[in-house]
C-alpha cells in the first residue's frame, strides 16, 4: 500500500515539475530578464539626487496631508492619483527622496512586460524586442525616476490602448466583455494620472476612429462602459474615497498641460530634436526607418495593417506637434518616442529574423571584427579632436579617414560578394553602434552624476546643497534647542525673478518645504521677525532665537543682516538651491566666442568642440544660477 501511496507522490511531483517545465520557455525567460533588469536601471540609486522642483511640487502636498499639516497657498499636484498613492506610503510611515519616486519606479520597472500583451498584434519576436529597448529606453527610465505622474499616465495610457487592441480581435463574447471592463477601467485611472493624460487622448481618439467599425462590434461605446470608466476615475482621484481632495487636482493636470501652448518652460525650439539625437540614436535612425518600412511594406500587425501604419504615423505627427509648442518639456517627448520604439522594435525583429543562411559567421566575424577595430580607433581619435585646445587639422582628417575606410570596405564586400549579405551587415553594424550609444547616454542622464556634467534634461533641477542647508539647520537645532527638528525657522515668501527672467511669485517654496519637513516649527513669513517668532513659540529671552532664511536676491553679501529686517547679531552663509542648464546655452556660448580664427577653427572653437564635449561627456560651462538662499542664524553665546 506504501508503495502504491509513494508511486503516486512521484507520478504527482513528475506532473508538477513537467508542467512548470513548459509554461518556463525561453520567451518568458527573456521577459523576466528584460523586467530585472529594467527594475535595476529604475531603482538604481533612486534617492542620490534631491528632488526636482517641479516633484517637489507634486510630493509636499502629500506629505502634508499625510501629517495633518496645513500650509496655506501650498503647491497643487499635478495628478490626482499619485497623490493619493503617495499620501498612502507616507501615511504608512515612508519618507525620504527614494520613497517619493517609489510609485513611479514600481510603474516604469513593470511597464517592461507591457508588449508581451502585444504579441498577438506585432508579432512575438517584435514583442520581445521591444520590452528589451522599454527597458533600456532612456526616456522612460528618468520618467520612472521621476516623483509626478508621467510614467502612471505612460503606463496607464499603454494599458488603456491595449485593451482597444485586443476588443479589435476578439471575437469570443466572454473575453471581449472582459476586455471593454479593462479598457473602461484603465481609462479612467488615466483621466486623473497627471498631465500626460491629456496627450494621450488624442492617441486613443485616432485609434477609435481608425478601427471604430470593431471597435462598435466588440460594443465598446455603451453607457455601461462610460459609467465605469467615470467611476474608476472618481475612485482614482480620491483613492478609493479616502482622499476626498484629490478631486481637486484633475483641473491641476489639465492646466500643466494646456501650459504647453503658452511658452512658458523656457526650453528652446531645438530642444526636442537634439534629445532625440544623442539620447535616442537608435530610435532617430532605425525608428524612422522602421516606419518608413512598414509604410511601404503594409506590415506590422496582423489585422489592418495600413491602418496600423497609418495610427503609428500620425501618433508620430503628434508628438512632433507637442515638441514644436511653445512650451514644449520633458512630457512632450514620450509620444515622439513610443512610435520610433515601435518601429525600431520591428525593423530589429525583422532584421534578426532575415539573417542570411548563406553568409558564413566566420566570413561576418572577420568583417565585423574590421570595422569595431576601426570604430575602436575613430573613437581614440575624435576624442583627442575633440579635447585639444586648438583645432588640429591633421587630427580631424585622420578621424575621417578611419571612419571612411570602414565605409568603404562595406562597399568593397558588396561588389566583390553580394549586395544583400553587405546590406545586412551594415544595418546590423549601425543598431550595434547606436544601441550601445544610446545605452551610454541613457547611463550618463540617469545613472551618472559627477561634478563639472550637466546633462539639460530639466530646465529647472535642484541644487544638491539643498540636502547641505538641512543638515546645518539640524546640527544647529541640536546644538541650541537639544533635538534636530526643535529650533523654529522663519522661510521668507517673496516674489523673485531667476537668473533665466523667470518670475516667481510669493509662495511657500516646495523645495523647501520638502527638505524642512521634519522641522516641527516652520513659519512661513514675507519677512523675518525672529524676536516675535520666538516670543510666541514660549520663548522669553532664555530661549533659542530661531534660524532664518530669506532669498539671496537683495543682499549685498551673505554677511550682514542690513536689508533683512533681521536684529543685529545675525550672521548668515548662502546655499544654492536651484539651478538650471540647457543645450540651447551652448549657442549663447558660440555667439560669443572667438571669431577671428581661419577656416573651419572658427566654427569648430567657439561652437562644435564644446558641443562635442558636450554630447560625449556631458562636459560644459558651470549651470547658472537661478535661485540662492542665506541660511541666518543668532551669533549670541546661548
Amino acid at each position: 500500500m506504501m508503495t502504491l501511496l509513494t508511486r503516486e507522490v512521484e507520478k504527482r511531483e513528475v506532473a508538477a515539475l513537467a508542467g512548470v517545465a513548459a509554461w518556463l520557455t525561453v520567451e518568458r525567460l527573456l521577459y523576466a530578464v528584460a523586467l530585472g533588469v529594467g527594475a535595476f536601471l529604475r531603482f538604481r540609486q533612486l534617492g542620490a539626487m534631491p528632488l526636482l522642483p517641479w516633484e517637489a511640487a507634486n510630493t509636499w502636498p502629500a506629505y502634508l496631508a499625510a501629517h495633518a499639516q496645513r500650509i496655506a497657498d501650498a503647491p497643487a499636484p499635478s495628478s490626482a492619483l499619485l497623490y493619493g498613492l503617495q499620501w498612502l506610503l507616507f501615511w504608512i510611515g515612508a519618507d525620504g527622496d527614494a520613497a517619493a519616486r517609489l510609485v513611479s519606479a514600481a510603474t516604469g520597472s513593470l511597464l517592461v512586460l507591457w508588449p508581451w500583451a502585444w504579441r498577438g498584434w506585432i508579432g512575438r519576436g517584435t514583442a520581445l524586442v521591444l520590452a528589451w529597448l522599454a527597458a533600456f529606453d532612456p526616456w522612460l527610465v528618468a520618467l520612472s525616476r521621476l516623483a509626478d505622474g508621467a510614467v502612471l499616465g505612460l503606463a496607464l495610457g499603454l494599458l488603456a490602448l491595449t485593451g482597444l487592441m485586443r476588443l479589435t480581435v476578439e471575437g469570443d463574447a466572454r473575453s471581449q466583455q472582459w476586455w471593454r471592463r479593462w479598457t473602461a477601467v484603465v481609462t479612467g485611472l488615466l483621466l486623473v494620472s497627471g498631465a500626460l493624460a491629456w496627450s494621450w487622448l488624442p492617441v486613443l481618439l485616432l485609434f477609435g476612429a481608425l478601427y471604430g467599425k470593431s471597435l462598435r462590434q466588440a460594443g465598446l461605446f455603451t453607457p455601461s462602459v462610460l459609467l465605469r470608466a467615470g467611476l474608476s476615475a472618481a475612485l482614482g482621484a480620491t483613492l478609493g474615497l479616502a482622499r476626498l481632495d484629490g478631486a481637486a487636482w484633475i483641473g491641476t493636470s489639465l492646466s500643466v498641460w494646456l501650459g504647453q501652448f503658452t511658452g512658458a518652460a523656457g526650453y528652446g525650439p531645438g530642444w526636442p530634436w537634439v534629445r532625440l539625437l544623442v539620447d535616442q540614436p537608435l530610435l532617430a535612425v532605425l525608428g524612422a526607418l522602421g516606419l518608413a518600412l512598414m509604410a511601404l511594406r503594409r506590415a506590422g500587425t496582423m489585422a489592418q495593417p495600413r491602418a496600423w501604419t497609418a495610427f503609428l504615423w500620425l501618433w508620430l505627427a503628434w508628438g512632433g506637434v507637442l515638441c514644436l509648442l511653445p512650451g514644449r518639456g520633458p512630457l512632450a517627448l514620450p509620444m515622439l518616442g513610443l512610435p520610433l520604439l515601435i518601429g525600431a522594435a520591428w525593423l530589429l525583429a525583422r532584421l534578426a529574423a532575415r539573417r542570411p543562411r548563406e553568409l558564413a559567421w566566420r566570413e561576418m566575424g572577420a568583417i565585423y571584427a574590421t570595422l569595431a577595430i576601426l570604430v575602436v580607433s575613430g573613437s581614440f581619435w575624435a576624442a583627442a579632436l575633440v579635447y585639444n585646445r586648438v583645432f588640429d587639422p591633421v587630427m580631424a582628417q585622420a578621424t575621417a579617414v578611419i571612419f571612411l575606410l570602414a565605409a568603404a570596405i562595406l562597399i568593397i564586400y558588396a561588389v566583390w560578394a553580394d549586395r544583400r549579405h553587405a546590406a545586412w551587415i551594415a544595418l546590423s553594424a549601425l543598431a550595434v553602434v547606436l544601441a550601445m550609444a544610446g545605452l551610454r547616454s541613457g547611463w550618463q542622464l540617469n545613472q551618472e552624476e559627477k561634478p563639472g556634467q550637466v546633462d539639460g534634461f530639466f530646465a529647472r533641477q535642484t541644487h544638491p546643497e539643498i540636502r547641505l542647508l538641512v543638515d546645518d539647520v539640524e546640527t544647529l537645532s541640536a546644538h541650541r534647542a537639544g533635538t534636530p527638528h526643535q529650533l523654529p525657522v522663519l522661510v521668507q515668501v517673496a516674489s523673485y525673478t531667476t537668473a533665466a527672467g523667470e518670475m516667481i511669485p510669493a509662495l511657500p517654496d516646495p523645495v523647501l518645504g520638502w527638505y524642512l519637513r521634519a522641522m516641527r516649527h516652520v513659519a512661513w513669513v514675507p519677512a523675518p521677525s525672529p524676536g516675535a517668532v520666538a516670543q510666541d513659540a514660549g520663548g522669553g529671552s532664555s530661549q533659542p532665537l530661531p534660524l532664518a532664511i530669506t532669498l539671496a536676491q537683495s543682499a549685498p553679501d551673505g554677511t550682514s543682516e542690513d536689508g533683512y529686517g533681521l536684529p543685529k547679531g545675525y550672521v548668515g552663509s548662502a546655499y544654492q538651491v536651484e539651478f538650471s542648464w540647457l543645450p540651447q546655452a551652448l549657442g549663447r556660448q558660440s555667439e560669443a566666442g572667438d571669431t577671428g580664427q581661419p577656416g573651419v577653427a572658427r566654427l569648430w572653437t567657439p561652437w562644435l568642440q564644446p558641443l562635442a564635449r558636450w554630447v560625449i561627456y556631458r562636459a560644459a560651462p558651470a549651470p547658472a544660477a537661478l535661485r540662492d538662499v542665506i541660511l541666518w542664524v543668532d551669533q549670541t553665546p546661548q
